[in-house]
């Protein structure tokens, strides 16, 4: 039977009895019988809690103005589904990703894939038949058991450890940094971009007999003349342009980026004039995404943690706003709400709590109550994401901004009202 791409979306959404089924054993079958070669010349493994999607976009923006062609693949999606996989910044096709979960469904057989490793399978699928000469690959959850881990990189990076799925990591950085610790192998480069790493994440390391470069130690990261610069024992880099979006975090992971590249300039031919024209070019949307419409400024963050939750309280202190701040926020279940809107405060005068159409998603009842007792400031239970976006706007008045935040879903939704909206602008 033909589907769409819509239906093979459901399809896959209830292909697997559980939702998350860790393992590596399924999508390492299936892929032996879809693509049993190597899907890129060289493979770029990207983990971490917070700051992964960023790092994944700064990698493929350098590659690209290298001239070099590359696959991503990154998760979730905001907008579309097709986002997640991209070759040389191009999302693929409706009929490109039918075709690819056409030839993941003959290569299964009867083995159960959740909708994660469905899509995953479907990227590699992609990015083999491309003829890619890089693959940017983006972990899901945790990084050991993750799909994506059935692929052997050429350098793994690990941008940050913070406390994020508890359910399936762990409920302490140690735990968590010994699951991410998986996407580590025997003598290849292994990036870590956390200023304060676990000790369990180096001990992983050293028995996986990983090369370790380590932040702060082996690479860093200085200010320079209004730019930054990146010096380590094989190169220094002077006056590179501050990333156009996010705070220091971001100076992070782009040096997890050009750390791990550096690893690889033996196969990658890259010059200082890539780095640049990289960073200049990357702006993942959803990551202290900065837009005008309606006349207010608006910032869309996927911040849902607690230590995104701090990034994103200094990066609108930073930049405060000449009225008040308005956040409108929601949750999937399992997330820390009241840690999340301690963090922000102080920088946030009004809230309106809202629910994503999702089975997982908490009502905005709940996302509510969690707030009451924890911020000084207004609540409102608003509903639905349409009805909190409105209320935010009629409310504002001149010189105010409105933070969209908690959730990929909240933001992707918030997006798609305000590409509905006049005068949509960046910046």
């Amino acid at each position: 039977m033909s589907r769409d791409l819509d239906g093979w979306l459901r399809y896959i959404e209830q292909l697997h009895p559980r939702e998350i089924d860790l393992g590596l054993d399924r999508p390492r079958r299936v892929l032996g019988a879809l693509a049993p070669g190597r899907i890129a010349p060289v493979v770029i493994t990207v983990a971490g809690t917070n700051g992964k999607g960023s790092c994944c976009a700064f990698l493929a923006n350098i590659l690209q103005a290298a001239g070099l062609r590359t696959g991503v693949y990154t998760s979730p999606h905001l907008q579309r589904y097709n986002e997640r996989i991209a070759i040389d910044g191009a999302a693929v096709t409706d009929d490109e990703l039918v075709r690819a979960f056409e030839r993941v469904e003959q290569a299964r057989d009867t083995t159960p894939l959740t909708y994660f490793e469905f899509g995953t399978l479907a990227a590699l699928d992609l990015f083999a038949a491309a003829d890619i000469d890089v693959a940017v690959l983006e972990v899901g959850m945790g990084g050991r058991l993750d799909a994506v881990n059935i692929v052997e990189p050429d350098a793994a990076i690990v941008t940050s450890i913070g406390i994020d799925h508890v359910d399936w990591l762990g409920s302490d950085r140690e735990a968590i940094a010994r699951e991410k610790a998986g996407v580590f192998r025997r003598a290849t480069a292994a990036i870590v971009g956390d200023p304060d790493p676990p000790q369990t994440l180096l001990d992983c390391a050293t028995q996986s007999g990983a090369d370790l470069r380590l932040l702060g130690h082996d690479f860093v990261v200085e200010s320079d003349n209004g730019g930054w610069q990146y010096r380590s024992g094989i190169s220094c880099w002077d006056e590179l342009p501050i990333p156009g979006f996010g705070g220091s975090e971001q100076l992070r992971n782009a040096a997890c980026a050009l750390a791990a590249l550096e690893q690889l300039r033996p196969q990658l031919d890259l010059r200082r004039a890539h780095l640049v024209a990289g960073i200049v070019a990357t702006q993942p949307p959803g990551r202290c995404h900065r837009l005008h419409a309606r006349g207010f400024e608006w910032w869309l963050d996927v911040a849902h943690n607690t230590e995104a939750a701090i990034t994103l309280a200094r990066a609108l202190e930073a930049t405060p706003a000449t009225g008040r701040t308005l956040a409108v926020c929601g949750f999937m279940r399992g997330k820390p709400v009241a840690e999340f809107a301690s963090q922000l405060r102080t920088q946030v005068n009004a809230w309106w709590c809202v629910a994503a159409d999702y089975h997982r998603a908490m009502l905005a009842s709940e996302v509510a109550h969690e707030l009451r007792g924890v911020v000084d400031a207004e609540i409102t239970d608003a509903g639905s994401i349409e009805k909190g976006l409105v209320a935010a706007i009629d409310s504002a008045r001149p010189g105010d901004r409105i933070v969209v935040c908690g959730s990929f879903l909240i933001v992707g939704a918030a997006l798609d009202y305000l590409s509905r909206l006049p005068a949509l602008e960046s910046g």
